[in-house]
């Protein structure tokens, strides 16, 4: 059977990659009594048990979403608008969510989830 006619369609191989770097062979844990023997990929001086904790990425995303979680003057205000134009005006969600430049669905979110906080809120603050 030969190919002649038929399309073949390919890449060429992509390089190999690179090595990784590695340590001399032997080494031990820095740690006062610590038998084990180091990898030789490890380049630090103490194995995994004694080694500090590196700040993981996902840590210092969560810790970030967690400011950005805080409530600001801003958000509030975005809140109460959106109760506000929801349940006060009688304003439709597409024109809540157009008025605060999200979609219609984080709207609907916004109302249902602040709407009955803000509302307690207002009761115990008494009338304006």
């Amino acid at each position: 059977m030969t190919l002649a006619g038929i399309g073949v369609r390919g890449q060429r191989p992509a390089p190999p990659p690179r090595p990784l770097p590695t340590y001399p062979p032997g080494r031990r844990c820095a740690e006062e009594g610590c038998p084990t023997t180091l990898s030789r990929y490890n380049g630090g001086d103490r194995c995994w048990a004694h080694q500090a904790p590196e700040p993981r990425a996902a840590d210092a995303r969560s810790s970030a979403s967690a400011r950005e979680r805080r409530p600001t003057a801003d958000r509030h205000a975005r809140r109460l608008l959106a109760v506000r134009l929801r349940l006060v005006e009688g304003r439709s969600l597409r024109e809540v969510a157009l008025a605060l430049g999200i979609g219609e669905n984080s709207a609907y979110q916004l109302v249902r989830r602040w709407a009955p906080l803000l509302l307690e809120e207002a009761r115990r603050a008494g009338p304006a």
